[in-house]
């Protein structure tokens, strides 16, 4: 059986990645098992990258971001909340990301709703399902990505609500179909297990080939698994 663990990714401005999740079919010392069964992953996306990939680049960065910030400007609250977050060129405050992002949602920004619902689901000590439903809602319902995706996740693992696996993959699939890679892992997932949707490796296929093309690395990986263990599907 494979150990689910749980895994999150992270850009900037869209989202985060979540649930329990493994591929790699281990037996604990290394060897694959021939029966192993590719299980789900929630995945949660962000967007808008940083400048840069250096420590240097991060506290310029959080400089310029600050500074508009301060001035109201909504993308850049949403930016600098993520830095306080994770940490980048200041040390991690979850408290000042959660303060940056409630400005930029209470400035009626999708993004900053369903990032704000990602840490609620997320981050221990603020987790809270009933804010994160009610954000998630307000993005979803102004077609954003993230926010549908994060209902999905919801549904998924019935967090203030109960397990409604045919809601989760509705709301994937919104998500995928404006190409958010994150969603349309998850709505390959769904088809790959047959949860709340038919069960259709081709059509998993298809979706985790559409992640992968966007530079999901868990997509990737899965088509790799399934070259290997459905080579008939191979192409």
């Amino acid at each position: 059986m494979l150990k689910p663990s749980l895994v999150w990714g992270f850009s900037m401005n869209r989202g985060m990645a979540w649930r329990k999740t493994s591929i790699w079919p281990n037996d604990g010392t290394g060897r694959r098992q021939s029966k192993a069964r590719l299980t789900h992953k929630m995945h949660w996306g962000l967007c808008t990258t940083l400048v840069g990939g250096g420590a240097k680049d991060d506290v310029q960065a959080i400089e310029w971001y600050r500074k508009a910030a301060e001035q109201g400007n909504v993308r850049a609250e949403v930016n600098l909340s993520n830095m306080y977050r994770f940490g980048r060129g200041v040390p991690r405050d979850i408290n000042l990301a959660i303060a940056w992002l409630q400005k930029a949602s209470e400035a009626g920004n999708p993004v900053a709703q369903s990032n704000l619902g990602g840490i609620y689901i997320s981050e221990d000590g603020v987790k809270d399902y009933s804010k994160a439903a009610i954000l998630f809602q307000k993005s979803a319902d102004q077609g954003d990505p993230g926010g549908q995706n994060g209902l999905g996740i919801m549904c998924d693992l019935g967090l203030n609500r109960p397990i409604d696996l045919a809601c989760a993959a509705n709301w994937y699939r919104k998500a995928a179909e404006q190409g958010s890679p994150s969603a349309e892992l998850n709505l390959g997932s769904a088809y790959y297990n047959g949860w709340g949707i038919e069960k259709d490796i081709s059509l998993a296929i298809f979706w985790y080939r559409k992640a992968a093309e966007q530079g999901n690395v868990r997509a990737q990986e899965y088509l790799q698994y399934i070259a290997e263990h459905r080579p008939i599907l191979k192409g």
